[in-house]
């Protein structure tokens, strides 16, 4: 009791009056949400603008919004507060240690999914888009949820195909191991599955290995289940027969290439493919012009968001001072004001209300983000004046250097009345008409990515 005393003391508790949005539809939220007292409503289509299609009160000792913290996926619906509303408001962490801790809310939780959101994923396999109803709802009931930790192995090369996966939460890799030596051939987030290859033939082992790179939600259903599923749908085992053929195909194929497969190794290894948007850079056409960073400064206050340096691969350079938009990030862990923030198309931006405290910073495993001085402008500091300062002495509150032979030196020139500090990333440019590094750049070198369509032609699956 003590443990989850002590877990539960790092949660807050909110009041909501009647009528007040605890959370919106299309938003991005890295909390949940158990009712101490009062009830809230679950307004189901309501952002559509045709009014609520439907209406759910959650009273009190009820939990929501648990779905879309374990996805990370945005809130599929409006929850008001109906009556006076008091809420303890749980963090992604937290959630995650007491699942990890307590079984019998891991339990809960699951029954909530399979409740709620269960039969929504299954229906998200394009193969299974056509499962009857008294089948899908058998098929619930029968399911494993499964929970693997990073680098945990899901099942090895060569063990016997028992059971049929999919993707709930996070990401899996699959590799081939000869020698001693790991093979990458395919990177798997939610939505997708694995598995089915050896299921298909009696006896079959498993044609490669599959591990967890980050933490894993999975749907289990075994062979045997799986088998019936196929006997009451025949058009599901031609479609799977089809898609097993052409795999092995690409399997045999990527197998041998070992720069495909040394391409998707490194994506994993630097944690590229858990980002939503990744700037690169082709050197083929790039010139070293850096019109893609002037561009950036011009556009943020003359401080540039990216450096045109990073990490080579294959002919692309990603760039690491340039945010790559994670789909977990970690970033907006702990931040005391709430100034991180991800928007509804997934970019995520600093609010005005930061104070530059730097935890951000620090919890950003790519180092994409920088804490500088912001002065605030004066009656002079207008287009006249920036032109001006070009060709004139630092102003007030620059910083000047002196080189010692003891390495550099920072002094403050003049006092500036009033400076404060700011965390700085890149936003994408956001509430602008385009993003400044990729439409001034002359050669059309510089693209923003999605990584996991991106790097779909390096990929196999086993």
């Amino acid at each position: 009791m003590e443990q989850l005393l002590g877990i539960l003391d790092e949660c807050e508790i909110k009041e909501f009056e009647v009528g007040k949005y605890v959370c919106r539809e299309g938003e991005y939220d890295e909390n949940c949400y158990i009712i101490l007292a009062g009830i809230v409503e679950v307004r189901v289509g309501s952002g559509s603008g045709a009014g609520h299609s439907n209406v759910i009160p959650l009273k009190e000792g009820e939990m929501f919004g648990e779905i879309a913290v374990l996805t990370g996926n945005p809130r599929i619906a409006d929850i008001v507060a109906s009556q006076h509303a008091t809420l303890l408001k749980i963090s992604k962490n937290v959630l995650f240690m007491l699942i990890d801790k307590f079984q019998p809310l891991k339990q809960r939780l699951d029954d909530l999914y399979r409740q709620r959101a269960l039969t929504t994923q299954l229906l998200t396999i394009p193969i299974f888009s056509g499962i009857s109803a008294e089948i899908l709802e058998e098929l619930k009931g029968k399911v494993v949820l499964q929970t693997f930790r990073k680098d945990e192995v899901i099942f090895r090369q060569d063990d016997m195909s028992d059971a049929f996966y999919l993707v709930r939460y996070g990401f899996v890799k699959v590799y081939k191991e000869d020698k001693g030596k790991e093979r990458v051939l395919a990177y798997l987030n939610e939505g997708h599955y694995f598995g089915e290859m050896g299921l298909m033939a009696e006896g079959e082992k498993r044609i490669a290995s599959v591990a967890a790179i980050n933490r894993v939600e999975l749907i289990k259903i075994s062979k045997e289940d799986f088998d019936a599923l196929l006997d009451a749908h025949p058009g599901i085992r031609k479609t799977l027969q089809t898609i097993t053929e052409h795999r092995k195909s690409n399997n045999a194929q990527f197998s041998k290439d070992i720069n495909r497969s040394a391409i998707l190794s490194s994506t994993i290894e630097m944690g590229i493919i858990q980002s939503k948007a990744i700037l690169i850079i082709d050197l083929t056409k790039c010139v070293h012009c850096d019109m893609c960073t002037k561009a950036c400064a011009t556009l943020h206050d003359g401080q540039t968001r990216l450096a045109r340096r990073g990490t080579l691969l294959s002919n692309f350079l990603l760039v690491p001072t340039s945010c790559r938009h994670c789909i977990d990030p970690t970033c907006m862990s702990k931040c005391p004001t709430g100034a991180i923030a991800r928007d509804f198309e997934g970019e995520i931006y600093h609010k005005d209300s930061c104070i530059g405290c730097g935890g951000c910073a620090a919890n950003c495993p790519h180092g994409n983000i920088s804490i500088v001085a912001i002065h605030h402008k004066k009656a002079g500091d207008g287009l006249y004046a920036k032109m001006m300062s070009l060709f004139s002495a630092k102003e007030d509150g620059a910083m000047s250097q002196t080189h010692d032979g003891q390495g550099t030196r920072h002094t403050a020139a003049k006092k500036q009345k009033s400076v404060r500090k700011k965390a700085v990333k890149c936003d994408m440019c956001r509430g602008m008409e385009h993003m400044g590094c990729v439409y001034n750049c002359p050669r059309n070198a510089a693209r923003r990515v999605d990584p996991t369509k991106f790097f779909a032609d390096f990929t196999s699956i086993g």
